[in-house]
């Protein structure tokens, strides 16, 4: 897909924008009429309907993977955009030796 130039005009980054929206919305009618189609040519040649099940399954098995996948990368940028809130953010989950070492400060000993 196109990506319009920071200092392109106001009116060609808008056509592109309309552009990638169209294409969005003609792959998204295009599965669906796959999917009708497909149903439909089952239907006809009378084939099992458990393929459709089969299909079906697969499908949304795949889209969980697919939204799982995009989640664990976003965290993952997440973490690596701006580390160190991450690690204050959960500090309630660090081990004790984070914040109290192993080596004690002798400072009454240097008086």
């Amino acid at each position: 897909m196109p990506n319009p130039k920071p200092n392109a005009p106001k009116s060609m980054r808008k056509a592109v924008v309309e552009d990638t929206l169209l294409m969005k919305v003609v792959q998204k009618y295009f599965k669906l009429a796959g999917a009708v189609s497909m149903v439909w040519m089952v239907g006809y040649f009378k084939f099992s309907v458990s393929w459709l099940w089969l299909l079906l399954v697969v499908y949304v098995w795949k889209d969980r993977n697919t939204k799982a996948k995009q989640h664990k990368t976003a965290i993952s940028q997440e973490i690596a955009r701006d580390e160190k809130s991450v690690i204050l953010a959960r500090v309630e989950d660090l081990p004790s030796w984070v914040n109290f070492p192993d080596v004690e400060r002798a400072e009454w000993m240097n008086k």
